[in-house]
């Protein structure tokens, strides 16, 4: 009822838009709202106010229209009536954007029919198609099709841009035979945007993309390969769009990870955090665990918690995940059942509370910890107790909501 009525109102507001405005649409497994952040970084540059990028993760049936009615997260349910009375007022008063920059999520099938029914975007993008939410599909075939449903509901003068390392996803977009402009970002061969290299900095990453031709140097306020790989296609949207390579350079300068994306956090005992806690897949922890492997430091930690919504692939995933993370950190700590894997993992806890205070007691100087984990798990919790300065935890950490803190962690 509540999805249905927002949903309604979104619509009113989307009608009143004109044919000139710039809809883009993200959606893949993974990457989704780095990718959003890094497109929006840009869009704020070139159209100013006149530019919405929706908030957080608004990006289900209930979140892309309030994104789309200018709401910054999900109501409680004592502000629910005030919000939906607001919501009919907003669609009625709210003047159109020049460009919007949306989430698409799908955890089911007919997801995609219902965020397409509110606004259809005219660019899409898709990061990737990873092992996620396959409990909810006949198959990973299924899941593919679902969310390609974006790029099949665009204008004759739209345009796909999808990750071209991802094999199965990019077969699948070239299947489709679209009529629209396809293009393909990655570090394989024959991508339009093609990363050729990067190296880690102190607080950032550098990297080189060929595009038409020409080799060209950035700088991302992130660390790692997947961060580089997620702001990717705010280049190619920024040529469609006729945005100067300058500000191009500019926009992806100033991007940084949302809390619990990559961020980097100081912890105590001169310890560096990358806190990747927002929520994990199979593709995302092993990203994760790359930049760990590679980063100069004493000593290594991966504090990984379990991973949920795999379905079949769940134990295959698991050990799959463990021993890369044996190969890129001289300890692995691990929260959960499907993590406590004796011969994988070094220690094993049952709550991140519990890992939290058995990393207090013996935490090395000087320590990199990588801590992610699916956000049932509250790994944020593991980051808060070893933070350098809690009272920073609303601005670096997720989730630091009033509803969310006072959720008892429960097991699952």
């Amino acid at each position: 009822m509540v999805a249905r009525f927002l949903g309604a109102a979104a619509k009113k507001m989307v009608a009143k838009l004109p044919p000139s405005t710039i809809i883009v649409g993200v959606t893949g497994s993974s990457g989704k709202t780095s990718t959003k952040e890094a497109v929006g970084n840009l869009l704020k540059i070139a159209f100013g106010d006149n530019c919405l990028v929706s908030s957080g993760n608004l990006n289900n049936e209930i979140g892309l229209p309030l994104a789309l009615l200018g709401y910054k997260e999900v109501p409680t349910a004592w502000q629910y009536p005030a919000v939906l009375i607001g919501a009919w007022w907003r669609a009625r008063q709210l003047p159109p954007k020049g460009a919007y920059v949306l989430e698409y999520a799908v955890d089911r099938p007919g997801d995609m029919d219902k965020l397409l029914d509110i606004i259809k975007p005219n660019i899409a993008v898709l990061t990737n198609i990873a092992p996620v939410h396959l409990e909810n599909y006949p198959s990973p075939k299924a899941l593919i099709v679902e969310k390609l449903k974006i790029a099949t509901n665009l204008p004759h003068n739209g345009a796909v841009i999808a990750n071209g390392d991802d094999i199965p996803l990019k077969r699948s977009v070239n299947q489709l035979n679209l009529a629209v402009k396809v293009q393909f970002f990655g570090s394989s061969a024959r991508c339009d945007a093609r990363l050729t290299g990067y190296k880690l900095q102190s607080n950032g990453t550098e990297f080189t993309v060929e595009h038409q031709n020409l080799a060209t140097t950035y700088e991302i306020g992130a660390l790692g390969e997947q961060h580089v790989l997620a702001v990717l296609p705010s280049i190619l949207i920024g040529e469609l769009l006729g945005i100067d390579r300058e500000t191009i350079i500019k926009a992806l300068k100033g991007y940084q990870p949302l809390p619990g994306r990559g961020n980097v956090v100081f912890g105590v005992k001169d310890s560096i955090i990358i806190n990747d806690t927002y929520n994990a897949n199979p593709l995302s922890t092993e990203k994760m665990l790359e930049v760990l492997r590679t980063m100069p430091a004493s000593g290594k930690v991966a504090v990984l918690g379990d991973m949920l919504e795999l379905g079949e692939v769940s134990k295959y995933e698991h050990e799959r995940i463990l021993a890369l993370a044996k190969k890129s950190a001289d300890q692995v700590i691990t929260v959960g059942r499907r993590t406590a894997e004796p011969k994988l993992a070094h220690h094993s806890f049952l709550s991140p509370l519990e890992a939290a205070q058995f990393l207090k007691d013996h935490l090395a100087e000087g320590t990199v910890l990588a801590v992610k984990g699916s956000q049932s798990m509250r790994m944020e919790l593991i980051v808060k107790e070893l933070m350098l300065d809690p009272l920073k935890a609303e601005e670096l950490l997720p989730r630091q909501n009033k509803t969310w803190l006072a959720k008892p962690f429960e097991l699952v």
